[in-house]
């Protein structure tokens, strides 16, 4: 009986943005009690291109509320994590707003940029470069608007009861 060799593309590389900050606190609960969103919880698996389950991933995840504001300054809406031994994270958060961002290019001209609603990963393997990328929520009515935002990188939304998940899954090279 032959074994099929599964080949998964490499989740995609995306800008880390002008809001990173090193420094977040271990968490998977992001959400305080007053942070403006609606209620999410994010679940995926970090894998390697053949599927299988890479244990010890550090996630660096951030994003603003759903009011368009980030916090700078603390760790509102930042935390990061590990995988466990099944390559499995669980983030507790808010469905993040879209937003108009004027960006100031090295020449010093001002752009206006806009962003559809996505939540910013980095992600650091043991034996791997870093990957930054962003996950988007499907439906969002600016998603055609943003030059980011792709397919490849949308949550599947699962909503029962109530409660809103999104599932990911990250394919690390």
């Amino acid at each position: 009986m032959a074994t099929e060799i599964v080949s998964l593309d490499p989740t995609r590389t995306q800008t880390e943005g002008p809001s990173w900050r090193p420094g977040s606190k271990e968490r998977s609960n992001v959400r305080e009690p007053d942070t403006k969103g609606e209620p999410i919880t994010v679940v995926g698996r970090v894998v390697n291109v053949r599927g299988r389950p890479i244990e010890g991933v550090w996630l660096d995840f951030w994003q603003c509320d759903g009011g368009a504001s980030y916090d700078v300054d603390g760790n509102r809406l930042r935390g990061h994590q590990w995988t466990d031994a099944e390559g499995r994270f669980l983030l507790e958060t808010v469905v993040p707003s879209e937003y108009d961002d004027d960006l100031t290019n090295a020449d010093g001209e001002v752009h206006r940029v806009y962003r559809t609603s996505h939540i910013h990963v980095k992600i650091k393997a043991p034996r791997r470069r870093t990957l930054t990328t962003q996950l988007y929520f499907p439906g969002a009515p600016g998603n055609s608007r943003d030059h980011d935002y792709g397919d490849d990188c949308l949550l599947e939304i699962e909503e029962t009861a109530g409660n809103k998940v999104g599932h990911f899954t990250v394919v690390l090279p």
